[in-house]
C-alpha cells in the first residue's frame, strides 16, 4: 500500500508524572497516513445524489405516486368479486311419535349444498368525479417528481458549498504554515544569535511569542479543515473518516450573469414556486371533487349464481342444481345531507384561495431572495478583487520585508506585522471567494439552473 510522510513540525507539551509541569518542546513528528483519494467536485455529487437520505425518500415517494396513479384507482374500471359457499348438516330426530321413526329405527337426516357466485360491479357515472380524480393523481405524481427535484437540488448546493469550504479551509492552512515557517526560522536565528550574544532576551522573547502563535493558528486551522472534511463526508452521505485530496480549486469563473434573465428564469424554473403551483391545480381539483357529490350517481351490476344441494334420509337421497343470472342497473341522487356537500365545496374553495395567497407569498420572498443574493454577488465580487490584490500586494511585502529585516532597516516588530498583514490579506482573500461563489451557487438555485450549472 502506497504510504504518504509528512513531516509536521509542532510544540507539544510532555506531561510529567505529576501531571503539574509541563516542558514545551519543539520536535518534528512523522505522520503516517493513508494516501488520500483524489475527488472531483462531480464525483462528490455523484456519490451525494446516491447515498442522500432524504433524496431516497424523495425518490420513493415519487414511486408510490406512479404506483397509485392508474385508471383503476379512479374508480374508472368495474370490480369482479367470487363467492364459493359450502353447507353441510345431520340431524337426528327422536320423536317416537314420528311413523318414520318408529318403523325404520332410523332418525338422522344429511343434507349438503354449494354455491359459487360471481359479481361485476360498476359504477358507470359518478358526476364526473373519476375524470377529476385521475387527474388530480397525475397532479399528484408530478408534485412528488417536483419535490425530488427540489431535494436534488438542494443536496447538489449542499455539496458544492462543503467541498468548496474543505478547499478554503485547506488554502488557509497552506498559508498557516507558511507562516509558520517563517517564524520557525527567525526563532531558531533568535536562539543562536542569544548564544552568541548578538540578540537581547527581548527579542528572542518576541521570536518566540511569535512562533508560538504561529503553532496555535497553525493546530486551529488544522482542527477547522478536519471539521470542515467531516461535513463534506456528510453531506455525500460517506464514512465521515474518509480521506481525500480535492482536485478540483475554488475558482470565480468568467460566466456572465445578469440580473434580469435571472429573474425571468425564476418565475419560469423555480422549483419551489412550480411545485407550488401545481399545488394550486391539485386543489382546484378537489372543488371538482366535491362538486361531483352534487350529481347523481349511476350503477350497473351483473352476476350468476350456482347452487348445488343434496339431501339423504332413511327414505331415501335427492338433490338438483340451479343457475340464476342477473343484471340491475341503479340511479341514486343525495337530494338532501344537511348541507354537507355545500360546506364542502366552499371548504376547498377556501383552501384555493389560501393557496394562492400562498404562492403570490413565496413569489415576492424568492424574488427578494434574489435581489438580495444578486447584491452580495455583486459586493462580493468587488471585495474579493480588491482583496486578492492585496494579498498580492503583502506577499510581495513580506518579501522585501524579509531582507530589509535581516539587513536591520526595519525593526523585528515591524517585520512581525507585515507577516500578519499578509496572513490576513490571504485568508480574507479565500473567504471573499468562497463567499462570492456561495452567492453564485445561491442564484442559480432560486434561478432554477443549479443543475445545469454544477
Amino acid at each position: 500500500m502506497n504510504r504518504l510522510y509528512t513531516r509536521i513540525t509542532i510544540f507539544v507539551f510532555v506531561s510529567l508524572a505529576t501531571l503539574t509541569s509541563f516542558k514545551l518542546v519543539g520536535q518534528a513528528i512523522k505522520v503516517e497516513l493513508e494516501k488520500p483519494s483524489k475527488l472531483s467536485l462531480m464525483d462528490a455529487i455523484f456519490s451525494g445524489l446516491e447515498n442522500n437520505y432524504q433524496l431516497q425518500v424523495a425518490v420513493l415517494q415519487r414511486t408510490q405516486s406512479e404506483n397509485v396513479n392508474t385508471w383503476g384507482m379512479a374508480g374508472a374500471l368495474p370490480s369482479i368479486s367470487a363467492i364459493s359457499t359450502g353447507r353441510y348438516s345431520k340431524s337426528e330426530n327422536n320423536n317416537p311419535f314420528n311413523f318414520i321413526t318408529a318403523v325404520t329405527q332410523d332418525n338422522t337426516y344429511e343434507s349438503q349444498s354449494f354455491g359459487q357466485s360471481v359479481d361485476l360491479g360498476w359504477t358507470l357515472f359518478k358526476g364526473f368525479r373519476v375524470h377529476a380524480q385521475k387527474q388530480k393523481f397525475d397532479l399528484l405524481e408530478e408534485q412528488s417528481l417536483g419535490f425530488e427535484q427540489l431535494v436534488m437540488e438542494n443536496t447538489i448546493q449542499a455539496i458544492m458549498l462543503a467541498y468548496y469550504r474543505t478547499k478554503v479551509e485547506s488554502k488557509k492552512e497552506e498559508v498557516s504554515k507558511k507562516i509558520l515557517e517563517l517564524s520557525s526560522e527567525r526563532f531558531r536565528k533568535a536562539e543562536q544569535k542569544k548564544v552568541l550574544g548578538a540578540s537581547s532576551s527581548f527579542q528572542l522573547l518576541q521570536e518566540k511569542s511569535a512562533y508560538l502563535t504561529d503553532s496555535t493558528n497553525l493546530l486551529s486551522q488544522r482542527l477547522l479543515k478536519r471539521n470542515a472534511l467531516r461535513n463534506l463526508n456528510l453531506v455525500m452521505g460517506v464514512n465521515e473518516d474518509k480521506q481525500w485530496e480535492l482536485v478540483d480549486d475554488l475558482t470565480l469563473n468568467d460566466q456572465v450573469l445578469v440580473y434580469d434573465s435571472l429573474k425571468n428564469q425564476l418565475m419560469s424554473s423555480n422549483r419551489h414556486l412550480q411545485n407550488q403551483y401545481v399545488n394550486l391545480k391539485i386543489l382546484k381539483k378537489e372543488i371538482k371533487l366535491q362538486q361531483s357529490m352534487l350529481y347523481p350517481t349511476i350503477n350497473f351490476g351483473t352476476g350468476v349464481n350456482y347452487g348445488d344441494q343434496r339431501f339423504s334420509n332413511s327414505q331415501g337421497s335427492g338433490g338438483g342444481t340451479s343457475i340464476d343470472f342477473y343484471g340491475n342497473a341503479s340511479l341514486s341522487f343525495n337530494l338532501f345531507n344537511g348541507g354537507q356537500v355545500r360546506k364542502a365545496i366552499a371548504s376547498a374553495r377556501i383552501q384555493e384561495r389560501i393557496g394562492q395567497i400562498e404562492f403570490s407569498e413565496q413569489k415576492h420572498q424568492l424574488q427578494n431572495s434574489l435581489q438580495q443574493n444578486w447584491d452580495f454577488f455583486v459586493a462580493r465580487k468587488d471585495l474579493y478583487l480588491i482583496s486578492k490584490e492585496n494579498e498580492e500586494t503583502a506577499r510581495l511585502n513580506v518579501s522585501m520585508a524579509k531582507d530589509r529585516e535581516g539587513l536591520g532597516a526595519i525593526s523585528s516588530f515591524n517585520y512581525r506585522q507585515i507577516q500578519m498583514a499578509y496572513l490576513n490579506a490571504s485568508i480574507a482573500t479565500q473567504e471573499y471567494l468562497y463567499q462570492c461563489v456561495e452567492s453564485k451557487i445561491e442564484l442559480m438555485r432560486l434561478s432554477g439552473q443549479i443543475i445545469q450549472n454544477k
